[in-house]
């Protein structure tokens, strides 16, 4: 029972689905204290009961259509309850009418969804167009042939104020931009600026952002654009407009840069500046994902955006050349700028989270620019290579740490998170990048990545050797590698073995409690020890997580002999929980 029902409604609800009654004991007598409850408690009780029994979603959209269905006391109880109308969902227009009748005034929840194979939606859009100043929730996704005609309909029929609207999204089929709505206003008269006091949340995909004609939206938190084309000027403009956005997703948006920026001491407020020129915003922005961002130009973004309290980027950059520069207007020619790096380096002091996607088969080229932004206070840093086969002999290595822009010349103190998918391992780089430059690491990745192998076996005892004659890279013939290391995932590394796995569990296991110069072994069995001393100074934590995904070379079954291992660690294999620590 939902904890937020009073107490009363509680209990009479687990009296009526009480599992002890007999079918005589539940007729509801004349004295029962259930008609003292107001129609809508007693819509949430049915309501309660029903998901109790069916497991049906909450909020299940058809539950005032099975209340009325139950008897004619029911039913008034349904008719008369106007909150139980208004989520609406994929709707007939029979159903549609009935639901926003019976909904009275309060506020909707509406999930609408136009198929391609659906002809006649042009009515249903109206319907919900009429009642859309009263929606909560707005979440239009458009594929039919109309879908142009419909969301038209909407951004040019809708009243000027949506007052309780929290949450839109707009989807559609085609492209929707000033240039090809369909009016729907009588006459020539001029359209109003939409006001959207209260929106929180705004996606739009593939729907032109300057078709809405929305003014302030001072609540705007997050803001999705999927799909887009705009000029920078009207992206600013709309981003402007929301003081206090938290969260931006950028996806596949082409924009065009139609304006430059001006920063540091040439932002004064009170300068003129020319019409070409716009001063840079600064925005609470904790998270900003972006796909497809050009990779000569995307620094140029936080230059028109000032993002002081970013916390989480995520950005990957395309394969196609036409996508990797931004187009700049100049005049009225379109023409790419000349690369260039900023002047002034590009801080994010609050950064705590880097994802790095590179559509590229080789990386051995990193995009210099990431040289000129700083992040000295990053926790978990993700670096991918897409590729679109698994074949690991096409995998280019990955850079060597002292080599590749993303690690030169930082404090990496704070780092705790390092994963790494679809790349070939420079074992002997990484090491010693591990060894030297990462003291918090308490969390290594590795997705499909030919190479892992050996840097696994580098997690064990630096002076016990690898029984299948992976070469321990020179960074790690003395030092132990990661002392903090508590979790260890591996997903598709087929060149990583169980005796290897094995030999990583037990040595650090031992080191932590102060069992130190394991003897090399041969097969599985108990271990010898030369010496039993106090924990040294510079000693590993033992694994506390084994995270093993489709690993070639790596079975069930192997796994599965490891729990009886000391300080054998909590295993996940395909998804499935083998052991738990006590």
């Amino acid at each position: 029972m939902n904890i937020f029902f009073s107490q009363r409604t509680r209990a009479i609800s687990g009296d009526i689905n009480g599992s002890n009654h007999s079918p005589g004991s539940r007729r509801m007598q004349p004295h029962s204290p259930i008609f003292s409850l107001s129609d809508e408690e007693l819509a949430m009780v049915f309501a309660e009961v029903v998901h109790d029994k069916h497991v049906l979603p909450s909020p299940y959209p058809l539950a005032p259509v099975v209340l009325s269905h139950v008897c004619l006391w029911w039913r008034g109880v349904a008719l008369s309850t106007s909150s139980l109308w208004t989520r609406i969902t994929n709707l007939s227009q029979t159903a549609l009418d009935q639901h926003l009748f019976r909904s009275g005034n309060s506020p909707l929840t509406v999930w609408a969804k136009f198929e391609r194979s659906q002809v006649h939606s042009l009515a249903i859009a109206i319907l919900l167009i009429e009642r859309a100043h009263r929606c909560k929730e707005l979440h239009w996704t458009d594929y039919s042939k109309a879908s142009i005609v419909n969301i038209g309909a909407f951004t040019t029929m809708s009243q000027a104020r949506f007052a309780v609207l929290q949450e839109l999204e707009l989807a559609s089929q085609e492209y929707i931009s000033p240039a090809n709505i369909v009016p729907f206003t009588r006459g020539e008269r001029p359209l109003h600026t939409i006001s959207f006091p209260a929106l929180r949340s705004l996606s739009l995909c593939r729907v032109d952002p300057v078709v809405l004609r929305s003014g302030p939206m001072p609540e705007l938190r997050t803001l999705k654009l999927q799909e887009v084309e705009l000029p920078m000027s009207q992206l600013l403009n709309m981003i402007s407009a929301s003081p206090h956005l938290e969260y931006l997703t950028l996806f596949t948006t082409a924009t065009i840069i139609d304006v430059h920026p001006v920063v540091g001491s040439g932002s004064s407020s009170n300068q003129a500046l020319p019409n070409s020129a716009v001063r840079q915003l600064k925005l609470p922005i904790h998270e900003l994902l972006w796909d497809l961002a050009p990779i000569t130009d995307f620094w140029r973004l936080f230059q028109f955006i000032d993002m002081p309290s970013l916390q989480t980027l995520g950005i990957s950059f395309p394969a196609d050349e036409d996508l990797q520069r931004w187009v700049h207007l100049f005049g009225d020619v379109h023409a790419f700028a000349p690369d260039e790096a900023p002047e002034v380096p590009i801080e994010f002091p609050e950064l705590r989270s880097l994802t790095v996607e590179f559509d590229i088969l080789d990386p051995s080229q990193p995009p210099s620019q990431f040289a000129h932004i700083s992040y000295p206070n990053l926790e978990e840093l993700h670096v991918a290579y897409k590729h679109r086969t698994r074949d690991f002999a096409s995998y280019a290595a990955f850079p060597t740490p002292s080599e590749h822009p993303l690690f030169q010349e930082r404090n990496w103190d704070n780092l705790r998170r390092l994963y790494l998918t679809h790349t070939k391992i420079n074992a002997e780089g990484l090491c010693e990048h591990l060894a030297y430059d990462l003291p918090s690491l308490d969390y290594l990745g590795f997705d499909s990545c030919p190479g892992a192998g050996t840097v696994v076996c580098a997690l064990a005892c630096p002076t016990d050797p690898c029984l299948h004659d992976h070469r321990r890279p020179s960074s790690a013939h003395t030092d132990w590698l990661c002392l903090r290391l508590a979790i260890l995932a591996l997903i598709d590394c087929d060149d990583v073995r169980i005796d290897c796995v094995r030999n990583v569990i037990e040595t650090r296991a031992f080191a932590a409690y102060g069992v130190h110069d394991v003897q090399a072994r041969s097969a599985w069995g108990s271990s010898a020890f030369m010496s039993h001393v106090d924990k040294q100074e510079n000693t590993p934590c033992p694994l506390e997580m084994l995270q093993i995904y489709r690993c070639a070379k790596v079975t069930e079954a192997g796994l599965r002999l490891l729990e009886s291992l000391p300080g054998a660690p909590e295993i996940v294999f395909k998804n499935q929980v083998i052991k738990e620590n006590a």
